[in-house]
């Protein structure tokens, strides 16, 4: 029988991360406090980081390497 969070790659003697990181890319404050809150209140969800630019997303998605990036519209159409 396997433990919560196991699969049958995994017999138990290596702790498997089950929380996904999340990267938050929103310019507008409202949207980006409230999407922060969800994240940090959901059970397997875990916020590596918030920006507000597309630089700072150029920068610190290397560095961070969330599985979830979540990027506002508006930042496609910055240079």
């Amino acid at each position: 029988m396997r433990e919560k969070g196991e699969t049958e790659a995994n017999s138990g003697d290596v702790p498997i991360e089950t929380s996904i990181s999340v990267l938050l890319a929103i310019d507008f404050p409202i949207l980006r406090d409230a999407l922060r809150s969800i994240i940090e209140g959901t059970e397997g969800l875990r916020l590596t980081g918030c920006v507000e630019t597309r630089e700072e997303l150029e920068t610190l998605a290397p560095r961070f390497k969330p599985d979830l990036v979540i990027v506002d519209a508006s930042f496609a159409g910055e240079s």
